[in-house]
């Protein structure tokens, strides 16, 4: 896994910029890989499981890499 050290950037620019972040329990790491193996239901299973942690957290814009 090497999210962290891909994110620290990410992370370093948000903090800076006062902006108030966070990841959720489920789905954090959700490289979703299926859409370039044409596994629609993957895709749909990661986007979705992505998407309800989202809502869940009540955010108002989602970003994705």
């Amino acid at each position: 896994m090497t999210e962290p050290d891909e994110l620290v950037p990410l992370w370093k620019i948000l903090h800076l910029a006062g902006v108030d972040w966070t990841y959720g329990s489920k789905g954090w790491a959700g490289e979703n890989y299926c859409m370039f193996l044409a596994d629609d239901d993957g895709w749909k299973h990661i986007t979705k499981t992505s998407v309800d942690q989202a809502n869940k957290l009540g955010c108002k814009t989602f970003l994705t890499e």
